[in-house]
């Protein structure tokens, strides 16, 4: 399976892993080179496993440690909801979902 996206296509799918719980506020997180990690409870979230997979193509694109330097700073400068790869990464998902 190939998802494509604005900017390119996820090259290898990553495992998904759904766990009971994450930490804070968040129901999916992204960790390359482990996967992706869901709350159970939004095992059948469409929306949220697009935007995850958004993220792996983002690290995919960029590359492991420069993705990881630029979200962290990009977090530090703009706060999680104002987040420019996050930002992109809910229209992927909304835009997705709306097909």
């Amino acid at each position: 399976m190939t998802l494509r996206f604005r900017s390119g296509q996820v090259k290898k799918l990553p495992r998904i892993f759904y766990v009971s719980r994450l930490p804070g506020r968040y129901r999916g997180i992204t960790l390359p080179p482990f996967g992706i990690f869901i709350e159970k409870a939004h095992k059948d979230n469409k929306k949220l496993h697009i935007h995850e997979l958004c993220h792996w193509r983002q690290f995919q694109e960029a590359g492991l440690v420069k993705t990881y330097i630029r979200y962290i700073w990009l977090w530090f400068k703009h706060g999680y909801r104002n987040h420019p790869l996050e930002i992109e990464c809910r229209e992927v998902a909304r835009k997705s979902t709306q097909e």
